[in-house]
Order: C-alpha cells, then structure tokens, then sequence
C-alpha cells in the first residue's frame, strides 16, 4: 500500500506564528570591541558579521566616536566600538571605557552586561604597549571573557608575528590569540588559516557565550559555514528531536503522524535563521511560497516515514519516539545540507538561484536519502545516540 504525498494536509500550520516563535526566542550577545586608533577594529567588524556597521577609516584619523552601538533593526549581535584612544588621552580612554562597562553592569540585567570583548592589536605597530596590558587585565578581573586579535599581520614577518605573540602571552596565565588580517584572503587554505583566523575566533565567542546567546551569534556571523553546521547539530536539531518525542509518547499511527510537521518546520526556520538566510525566511511568511514550503516538509516527513513501513504498509506503522527522533535529526542533517549547498551555489552564481525551487519536496527528500545513505559521512548514528542518550537523561532528572 503506497500513499499519495499530494494529499497531505497542512492548513493547520500558522507559518507566522512558527518564524515569530523562532525570532523572538533569539537573545542578542553585546560584544566589546576595543584597541588604538586605526588598529583595524571597523575592518574586523565589517568582515566578521553579516551586516556592515562601521566605517573605515580611510586619512589616518578615528571614524567612531566615543562608543557607539551598533545593532541594526534585524541584527542578532550588539557590538560596542570603542573610539580608538590618542596619544596624550589615554586615561581619559579608560575612564570612558570602563564607566560604560560599569554602568551596563549595575543595571543588574544580564541582557545589558557586555558579555565578551575582542581587544584589537594593531600588528603593523609590531608592539604590545603598557596601556594594553593594563586595560585586558581590568577586563579579565570584571569576568568578562576576552580575545586579542592581531590585526594587519601581512605587515609582519613570520618571527616578528611569533614575538608579538610570545609578548601577549607571556603577561597572562591564560589568554587566547588570533591571527588576522583582511589583504591575506589570496593565500592557499592552510596558511590562510594560521593568519586569518576568522573561523577560531567564532568558535571561541561561541564558546564563551551562554547557550542562550550563542544563536545570536551564530547568525549575525558572516559566512563561518562549518560554526553554522556544529550549532545546528549541537543545539538546534536535538531541541526539535526532544520535541518530536515528546509529541509522540503516546505512540501515534501513521494517520496522526503529521503532527511531526508544525516541530519540523520550526527547525527548518531555526536551521535556516542559524544561516543568515533572513530574506529567505520573510520570502515564506508569504502565503504562497509559504504554503509550499510547508506542504514540501509535510510530504518529505510522510516520505520519510514511508520508507520506514515494513512491506510498505504505512497504515500498520507506529510512529513512537524510535521513529521520531531518527526521522527529525536526519530531516535537520539534510535541511543544512541543502543549505549549504544553496549558499554556495548563490556565490557562485551572483545570487541569482531560486530559493523555491532548490527546496522542493523531491529535493528534501533526495537529500535525506543521501544522509541516510551516508550515515558515516555525516555522523548521523552518533547524532542520534546523543539526543537518545540526552533525552534519557532529561526524563530521570
């Protein structure tokens, strides 16, 4: 007995009301960003985050002024550029800085906090100067978790970058170091990651962040694809995995099934959210491509399940928390699958690739065939044990 994927009803899954609960469960992290004048803090800001906020300066002299926010309308991050101090006016540079940490910090809400800060080197100056000491370690004794980031190292020699390093280092028990510079993105793979280390100083913001602000993150960063991919299988399919088998703990034959897809499609929002895909996302609170899209995740789960029917016989399949878990986490695997590749094919094709038609039903479903066919490559065996094993350990607490 096949089923006829055509007939499958979603009327009853209010897309507005999914993308809203996936919007506004996102908390935005509040990211210090200190260092000299001209050290290359607006160029890191610009290349690192998936909206333009400042401005470049292009004569030598400051473009922000004092300390200014940045957080756009649709933004998930809130950066704080410190005006590059002068020479002369450093004290009146750590009053300003630290008053504003103070006063952020005695509000006693945790969403005005400064939650890390990335304190900039400047690596063509080829110094690490009292005053940077001084200002990291008053951070560092606020608990506020701190990252320096050498700036314009293609104007360093491999041993001048190593002593600068060795310099850092050596005035902190424990301090991390990344390496960056935005002239070197022509060099091969391997060197371009030892000195333009965009992608280390991502997983270490996400690292020292809570959970709850690390989606924030996650999607206000420019590209970071491989940090993207690990938050999704980290985070956000084992929380949909847990809600499908919640859903079904009271086992539920296969005509009741399609109750999996309101969870389904608020993962794939999630998922999508996670990539930056923002327009995307208001592309499908349409009517009619979002009508489709759900209609597409509905079929995909019903193909899906069918597979699973022995002999075919999907009216005699149950659908308990065996079922459900596999199902959601390899729908959520091939979910970031198929974005990845839409993202990389609207590189290189200027954009010009149609959101609707790479997501239909047929690819879905192709692209969860090919992760369930490739379990080993995608890890998706051991995904599925760990949410297992989570959810386990969630019901005995």
């Amino acid at each position: 007995m096949g089923i006829d994927l055509s007939k499958i009803n979603i009327k009853d899954v209010d897309v507005k009301a999914l993308a809203y609960e996936v919007l506004s469960s996102v908390k935005k992290p509040n990211i210090l960003v200190i260092g000299a004048t001209q050290s290359g803090k607006s160029t890191l800001i610009n290349d690192m985050f998936s909206f333009e906020l400042a401005e470049v300066g292009k004569d030598g002299s400051s473009t922000t002024r004092g300390i200014k926010k940045y957080s756009p309308h649709d933004s998930t991050v809130t950066l704080y550029d410190s005006e590059g101090y002068e020479v002369g006016a450093e004290n009146e540079f750590k009053q300003r800085v630290f008053d504003f940490i103070d006063k952020r910090s005695a509000s006693g809400e945790p969403e005005h906090y400064i939650h890390e800060a990335w304190y900039v080197v400047d690596g063509g100056k080829k110094r690490f100067f009292d005053l940077d000491k001084e200002i990291i370690n008053r951070l560092q004794k606020k608990h506020i978790p701190v990252a320096v980031v050498i700036t314009k190292v293609d104007k360093l020699d491999t041993d001048e970058l190593a002593q600068l390093r060795e310099e850092i280092s050596k005035n902190f028990s424990t301090i991390d170091i990344f390496n960056y510079s935005v002239m070197l993105g022509h060099l091969p793979e391997n060197d371009r990651k030892e000195y333009v280390q965009k992608e280390a100083l991502a997983n270490w913001s996400l690292f020292n962040l809570e959970i709850a602000l690390q989606g924030g993150l996650v999607c206000g960063l420019n590209s970071a694809l491989e940090l993207k991919n690990k938050y999704c299988r980290n985070v956000i399919i084992p929380k949909y995995c847990a809600a499908a088998a919640a859903a079904v703990l009271i086992p539920l034959p296969f005509a009741d099934s399609m109750l999996l897809t309101p969870i389904q499609v608020s993962m794939t929002m999630n998922i999508m959210h996670a990539y930056s895909m923002k327009n995307e996302l208001k592309d499908i609170l349409g009517p009619i491509i979002g009508s489709t899209f759900v209609a597409n995740l509905g079929k995909a789960l019903a193909g899906n399940l069918a597979s699973l029917a022995p002999g075919g016989q999907v009216a005699k399949l149950v659908v308990n928390t065996a079922v459900a878990v596999p199902i959601t986490a390899t729908l959520g695997v091939a979910i970031s699958y198929l974005i990845e590749n839409y993202l990389k094919a609207s590189v290189n094709a200027n954009g010009n690739v149609s959101f609707e038609k790479m997501f239909t039903a047929e690819n879905i479903r192709k692209a969860c065939e090919f992760v369930s066919n490739n379990k080993e490559l995608f890890g998706i065996d051991k995904l599925i044990k760990k949410i297992n094993s989570d959810i386990e350990k969630n019901k005995n607490r």
